[in-house]
Parts: C-alpha cells; sequence; structure tokens
C-alpha cells in the first residue's frame, strides 16, 4: 500500500504568523492523496511589489521563485479596506479530503496588529466553501490569480 499525503503540506507552506509584508496570498493543496500525487502551492504579493510563489510536489520537491512588480499600494489598501467590511458567506458543502484553495488578505491596524481577510475558500479539511460578499475581495481575487498565475 503506498504512503497518503494530507493537508499537512497546507501547514508545511502557511506561514505561522502573517508578515506585515505579505498583503495578498493564495494557497493550495491537492488534498488527501497519494505521495507522488500531492502538491501544495503558495503564492504571496508583498507591500514591496514582491511577488513570491513556493512548489512542492510530494515529499521533498520545492521550487521558489521570486518577481518584483509595481503596485497601486494605496489601492490595494483601499481594496482591502472594503473587503474587510464583506460578509462570508457559505456557498455550498465542499466534499472532505478534498484539495484546498484559499485566497486572503491582511490589513494592517493602526495599533500594529495584522488582521486576515478571507477573500475566498474551498476547504477540503472541513468541507467548508465560503465566499466575501465584498466586490472588493472579487476584484482582490482576480488580481491575486492575475499575478500568481494559473491555478495548480
Amino acid at each position: 500500500m503506498r504512503p497518503l499525503a494530507s493537508l499537512a503540506l497546507l501547514t508545511a507552506l502557511a506561514p505561522t504568523l502573517a508578515s506585515a509584508e505579505v498583503l495578498l496570498e493564495r494557497v493550495q493543496t491537492s488534498g488527501y492523496t497519494l505521495e507522488e500525487q500531492s502538491f501544495a502551492a503558495r503564492c504571496t504579493i508583498e507591500d514591496t511589489g514582491q511577488v513570491e510563489i513556493e512548489y512542492r510536489a510530494g515529499s521533498g520537491l520545492l521550487s521558489h521563485r521570486a518577481q518584483q512588480m509595481q503596485i497601486s499600494l494605496a489601492t490595494l489598501r483601499a481594496s482591502i479596506a472594503e473587503a474587510y467590511k464583506g460578509e462570508l458567506v457559505a456557498v455550498e458543502p465542499f466534499p472532505v479530503d478534498g484539495p484546498t484553495r484559499r485566497y486572503r488578505a491582511f490589513r494592517k491596524m493602526n495599533d500594529g496588529r495584522l488582521l486576515e481577510v478571507l477573500l475566498w475558500e474551498e476547504d477540503g479539511n472541513s468541507g467548508r466553501k465560503q465566499t466575501n460578499t465584498s466586490p472588493a475581495a472579487t476584484r482582490l481575487k482576480r488580481f491575486i490569480d492575475l499575478n500568481c498565475g494559473p491555478e495548480s
């Protein structure tokens, strides 16, 4: 019998604490599957315009790439603030042990706290699928996809 991979790959790529520099993030995992078919990908967009993408396939195949882009920081922060006001709505049940795709934004508060703003999620660990109702959340999700490349 072959070993199975789990959503532990998500934990391996996800930061334990979001850095104040990360504005936007997309995380994808394959879910509970054979090790040779498992993957995880994480893309972040930082306030400096740095786009970083990490890929992991199976156990041990790892790659990282980074590129610099020019961003409108004020516009991005305004969109994140608008998305923060959106409501999270459960869309439909999602298969447990399936893949996970999660889009998040991070908003730095005046007191230094960093708040996570969930934009969209299909969570194969919990079986939850939800979306943020704010039009800004949809724009930010599209912006992430345009700059991080196609989904795996």
